[in-house]
């Protein structure tokens, strides 16, 4: 079976990392269905929500091991910045969502979330992505 491309949010990242529910479902398509992407924002948002809940020398060792990994390919946002903006132009959504989603377009993927968060609920009526957004919790 050939591997697909997806960019993942920070959402996927923190269940990883964090041991949540859907996490071993999770892994397991990361490291044997995927090839994952994710950008350098979603490591961010991955390092301060880890930092907040379980403290800054649990974040510092979670994401030295992650980049560590190489399981997931971290890609700076220097090349996504016009795209992203655009999204972000025409959606209400978060810039780090619409990071994720460029990425997606980047790399010819799908786009990852854990789940359909409230304000994806609109913009999905619209149509107005050029790639496909996945909700993690829809599809297992």
């Amino acid at each position: 079976m050939k591997k697909s491309m997806i960019a993942i949010d920070g959402s996927c990242l923190i269940a990883v990392q964090l041991n949540e529910p859907l996490s071993e479902k999770l892994e397991y398509h990361l490291i044997n269905e995927w090839i994952p992407f994710c950008t350098e924002i979603a490591v961010l948002e991955t390092f301060y929500i880890i930092c907040r809940k379980k403290g800054w020398e649990l974040a510092e060792e979670k994401i030295k091991a992650l980049k560590e990994s190489n399981v997931i390919q971290i890609e700076p946002i220097k090349d996504l910045i016009t795209s992203a903006a655009k999204i972000k132009c025409q959606n209400p959504i978060s810039i780090a969502d619409c990071l994720t989603i460029a990425l997606a377009k980047k790399i010819g993927g799908r786009a990852l979330f854990l789940k359909k968060e409230k304000e994806f609920e609109k913009v999905l009526e619209n149509k107005s992505f050029e790639t496909e957004l996945t909700f993690f919790n829809e599809i297992i």
